[in-house]
């Protein structure tokens, strides 16, 4: 499930960066194992409290990420996975949400209490995307989302390279709807000019002509066989 979120213009203000973030922005490059893109940053924290931690997408029906959501216990390091089966855009960015945590919450945070959690004491900040040469990607003609329509990534349960990169992208279903050759469209009129002459006519007339068509088809053999037969009875006659 996604979560819509409102507008945002810049990231909350505050005192010091919970995580270090490393590197700084989100560098993809071509999955070795499957279609699309993929990248790796790392989360650090380096407070003496927990920090729970939670990623934001503006474009969450073409990314995953895992984890999503998160704690980082005083010291401790998360390599976070983000998966594209698409082509990256310059307008696609991440929000990265952070908050000290007390041992109680640590230890229950989920997707529903982190909603409970107040916001002003959250830290927020922007991750861009680029590609892994460090250049921004062509901004999309189709796709431009806003910095308000920022939604929860999508999350999926396995954190290991090789199993991120291992999903593979549903084929597209072919179009099952095909343009008409020249033959199709003759006899398609063809139909439909027979159709038509069959529908001037009622059923009298229809018996009518019917049997019109059995004579001439009995009368014509006939009258060849006759015409090949009339060479060689005339010899005879003499």
């Amino acid at each position: 499930m996604t979560e819509t979120v409102g507008a945002i213009t810049q990231p909350v203000k505050v005192s010091q960066h919970l995580l270090a973030i490393s590197p700084p922005d989100f560098r993809f490059t071509d999955s070795r194992l499957s279609v699309g893109f993929i990248s790796r940053l790392t989360l650090t924290n380096r407070n003496t409290k927990p920090v729970g931690f939670k990623f934001k997408t503006n474009a969450p029906a073409r990314y995953s990420v895992k984890p999503v959501l998160g704690t980082l216990e005083p010291n401790a390091s998360v390599d976070v996975f983000v998966r594209s089966e698409t082509q990256i855009n310059a307008t696609d960015r991440f929000l990265l949400q952070t908050t000290l945590l007390t041992l109680e919450e640590a230890s229950g945070i989920n997707a529903t209490t982190w909603k409970q959690l107040d916001r002003r004491r959250m830290s927020e900040t922007f991750i861009d995307c680029r590609l892994r040469d460090g250049s921004i990607p062509s901004k999309s003609l189709t796709h431009s989302p806003s910095q308000s329509s920022l939604r929860s990534a999508t999350h999926t349960p396995s954190t290991s390279v090789q199993s991120y990169s291992s999903l593979s992208s549903k084929p597209s279903k072919p179009s099952l709807k095909q343009p008409l050759n020249n033959a199709e469209k003759a006899q398609q009129i063809t139909r439909a000019m027979t159709a038509m002459t069959a529908a001037r006519y009622n059923k009298l007339q229809a018996v009518i002509i019917s049997a019109v068509c059995l004579v001439l088809g009995i009368l014509v053999p006939y009258k060849w066989l006759l015409h090949q037969l009339t060479p060689l009875a005339a010899p005879v006659a003499a």
